[in-house]
């Protein structure tokens, strides 16, 4: 079974998570339960990193086993588990972002290469996150693209042929919103801040899309 992720690239594509599991037999180098055992257990294991309100929910603070979920991409969760029969129910588990990469000794290698401890102790089948897609993931999870974004940085028009490369930005100061994904605090008004670009190469490492 091939690990399908959902995606949010920092520079050019970005994507939703989809699952992991749909297409048994395929090669790649994350592996969860097969599609054959989650019929035959007739239960899909999801692990929900509940980052932002705009993707996915989770009351009350600080559950794990006994969350209540809502969001999109709850509700996406629950439209593929009715895909593999109405017999099918979902067993949901709260998890924190740096966990879906962690190996067996609950620490993230980057440039190593094997099935995250969720997915290897078949705890979570489904990773419906939005992640960046890096290099370094590519070696525990397959990515699959859902639908195209982009991430954007404006500048004033006066300026914009100094802007032309990713590289261009490289020690620029920059204005971005603290937590500007939490559609309830912008209404009321979004602290700002500003900050410097460290790198021309940077990527978003987190889910901050």
């Amino acid at each position: 079974m091939r690990a399908r992720y959902i995606q949010m690239g920092a520079t050019g594509c970005r994507c939703v998570l989809l699952s992991l599991l749909v297409l048994g037999g395929l090669l790649g180098p994350a592996q969860a339960r097969s599609l054959a055992e989650i019929q035959q257990t007739k239960e899909l294991r999801v692990c929900l990193a509940a980052m932002r309100p705009s993707s996915v929910v989770a009351t009350p603070p600080g559950c794990r086993d006994d969350c209540t979920f809502s969001g999109p991409v709850y509700d996406e969760v629950v439209a593929f588990a009715t895909t593999l029969g109405q017999a099918i129910r979902l067993k949901l588990l709260r998890v924190d972002w740096d966990e879906q990469f962690f190996n067996q000794d609950g620490k993230t290698e980057r440039e190593a290469g094997y099935t995250p401890a969720l997915l290897a102790a078949g705890t979570c089948d489904v990773y419906p996150s939005n992640v960046t897609k890096t290099a370094w993931r590519l070696k525990k999870l397959a990515f699959v693209t859902l639908f195209p974004s982009r991430m954007m940085v404006l500048v004033h028009q006066a300026h914009k042929a100094r802007f032309l490369t990713p590289a261009d930005l490289a020690g620029k100061m920059v204005t971005t919103y603290r937590k500007r994904y939490q559609l309830p605090q912008l209404a009321a008004g979004t602290e700002q801040r500003r900050v410097r670009c460290a790198s021309a190469a940077h990527s978003a490492d987190r889910n901050d899309g």
